[in-house]
């Protein structure tokens, strides 16, 4: 396993982060070691390390965003950690936004490919032509 350096400004999901690191009985400073408020110029952000495979690690570049199921938890020894929920094989990286640069393709996450935007979801209609002999069929339909 690698590790991504996570940065994100919203106070919203540092508390939430924190909620659960304390539901899950972290001690204040195992939390505090693991994420707190950093002041950069008058702007606060929260940062982290993220637990995820080397292909995932390869394929996000530089100041990419990630939209991932996260789980966050507390080790034997009591430290905090956070990794990118695995299901059925599947790292679980729902959408990722790379810079203009790449040409990855990693087909290991839940989305697929690296998608630039979310995708819509599609509707095929399939019409079944008629056939004489479907038209004489007792059937009530």
């Amino acid at each position: 396993f690698k590790k991504l350096f996570v940065r994100t400004v919203e106070k919203e999901m540092y508390d939430a982060i924190v909620a659960r690191l304390q539901k899950n009985n972290a001690s204040p400073e195992r939390i505090e070691t693991f994420i707190k408020p950093n002041d950069y110029k008058g702007k606060i952000s929260y940062q982290f390390d993220l637990n995820c495979s080397s292909k995932t690690w390869l394929a996000v570049e530089r100041y990419a965003e990630l939209d991932a199921k996260i789980d966050f938890g507390i080790n034997e020894k009591g430290y905090c950690f956070a990794k990118i929920n695995i299901e059925e094989g599947i790292e679980q990286v729902l959408e990722y936004t790379p810079p203009a640069s790449t040409d990855d393709n990693v087909t290991e996450w839940a989305c697929g490919a690296i998608p630039v935007v979310k995708k819509e979801a599609v509707i095929a209609k399939v019409e079944l032509p008629i056939t004489p002999e479907d038209e004489t069929t007792d059937l009530p339909f």
